[in-house]
């Protein structure tokens, strides 16, 4: 049955993810390179959805709401399990939070905000994390269906049923609020995948990590 049938949780953990990971995400989201270049057009978006699907990892500005998203997907291994080993071992243990589906780096900067909405991506998605990389801006405050959510760099905000639960962004007053949002799926909430068809963890490399350091 797609979607959560658990009972619904709002939680944050603080300071979770540590000031250098939260540094080497940002620095890896702004020296990748835009894959899509978009122009406006009447607000609306100017490419069809499968020239984007085919993809497995990209990044491109969306002209609807300002802000510039870099989209990370299972098919692209190493990429995807080097962010769940960082974003993992952080969530609830609760059955909802079971495996990631879908990663996505958002940044908006000042004077982009996002309106209530719900997550309906995909339906058989059971709870949303969003850990904060930014400390230096003003507004942009987080809101879970009417609880207001302070957080900052390292934080971690999760809650489920979110293709059920309103939540919202407050316009960003000052600075760029960079996010790493997270979708996740259990295993009752979908057709159970084959061994064959899951993905190889693949070995951590600690130089990207010292490369970075070298630049501090």
């Amino acid at each position: 049955m797609p979607g959560s049938t658990e009972r619904p949780i709002i939680a944050i953990a603080k300071k979770v993810i540590k000031r250098d990971t939260c540094k080497l995400i940002l620095h890896k989201f702004r020296n990748r390179e835009y894959d899509i270049s978009v122009p406006v057009d009447e607000q609306q978006l100017v490419w069809e959805p499968e020239d984007i699907t085919k993809q497995n990892n990209f990044k491109y500005k969306n002209p609807n709401t300002g802000t510039t998203n870099w989209i990370i997907t299972p098919m692209d291994n190493q990429l995807y399990m080097w962010f769940a080993e960082k974003i993992m071992p952080n969530v609830l243990e609760h059955n909802d939070f079971g495996f990631i589906s879908y990663i996505s780096v958002i940044e908006y900067p000042a004077g982009t905000k996002l309106d209530w909405h719900k997550d309906s991506a995909d339906p058989y998605d059971t709870a949303t994390a969003l850990l904060i990389l930014d400390s230096e801006f003003t507004g942009g405050k987080l809101t879970v269906d009417d609880i207001v959510i302070d957080a900052k760099e390292g934080d971690m905000v999760m809650f489920n049923h979110s293709q059920n639960v309103w939540h919202s962004v407050s316009p960003v007053n000052s600075g760029y609020r960079t996010v790493v949002a997270v979708w996740f799926q259990n295993d009752q909430s979908h057709t159970p995948i084959d061994e064959d068809d899951k993905l190889q963890e693949p070995e951590f490399d600690e130089s990207e990590m010292n490369t970075y350091n070298a630049l501090l």
